[in-house]
């Protein structure tokens, strides 16, 4: 019986429900209980495929990713963290981080956008505005074309500034450092985060590629695994035969009891 593979996107403080910001994120007092009184540490990927265990891989190059996978060294457990170089190199933050934050910091009550009025009061409403977004920036073929995208969206919700809180910078190839010297196995979530089924297999083979490669040259790393970003399903066989790493899709929730 295969062990639990589980996935989060890191761990903050205080965690707020309401704020956009702390999307998919885990609260980090809760993490540190749940790490330093579980009785059986957590295994690696492998050793959960083989049913030896449980395991945990975090997504993404941010503070909060790293911190919650620093705890997981801390208290003796295997962790996985996948990385999306391009965000490194760049130097900027994801841009749905970016999208989060322009939406906490709004303060009007109701836009139009795209043929429809959100009526962002309304936390259903903030939510489809959010996924109507998201939808469209994961559709932009070129990092110019994102940038443009993201400052009508501000223009429209009236925020000059989105203002990135500093658990959701990105990290540095420093900070990767520090984590792989600390034991946190760092893997390929693609070059860019782009939503696969959105790109050509062509496309696909050149994210995962540049991800891997940039791995090996900047940090020594011989990535094994690939998560799938927003896990949705694994690449095409051409694709898995073409860039023959262990296929993961990240997309498993917490099981019952975890936090």
């Amino acid at each position: 019986m295969v062990g639990s593979i589980s996935v989060i996107h890191g761990a903050v403080t205080c965690l707020d429900a309401n704020r956009f910001a702390h999307r998919s994120l885990v609260d980090k007092e809760r993490l540190t209980d749940f790490l330093r009184s579980r009785e059986k540490p957590l295994v690696s990927r492998a050793q959960a495929h083989a049913g030896l265990g449980d395991a945990l891989t975090i997504d993404d190059a941010t503070v909060a990713s790293a911190e919650a996978a620093a705890l997981a060294r801390r208290f003796g457990h295997c962790v996985t963290l996948f990385v999306n170089p391009s965000y490194i190199v760049a130097g900027r933050p994801y841009e749905l981080i970016e999208l989060s934050c322009l939406l906490d910091r709004t303060r009007i009550t109701r836009v139009d956008w795209r043929g429809r009025e959100y009526q962002l009061g309304l936390a259903d409403e903030r939510g489809h505005f959010r996924r109507a977004c998201k939808e469209q920036i994961r559709a932009l073929a070129d990092e110019a074309s994102v940038r443009c995208y993201l400052a009508k969206i501000a223009l429209a919700l009236e925020v000059e500034d989105p203002e990135i809180p500093g658990f959701l910078r990105t990290l540095t190839r420093a900070d990767l450092r520090q984590l792989i010297d600390a034991g946190v196995d760092v893997q390929n979530h693609g070059w860019s985060h782009r939503n696969i089924d959105l790109l050509t297999e062509g496309e696909v083979c050149d994210d995962l590629v540049m991800g891997r490669e940039w791995l090996r040259d900047a940090l020594g790393v011989e990535p094994d695994a690939y998560a799938v970003p927003d896990g949705a399903a694994l690449p095409s066989a051409r694709i898995r035969a073409a860039v023959p790493e262990l296929w993961y899709c990240a997309n498993a929730a917490l099981p019952a009891g975890w936090l």
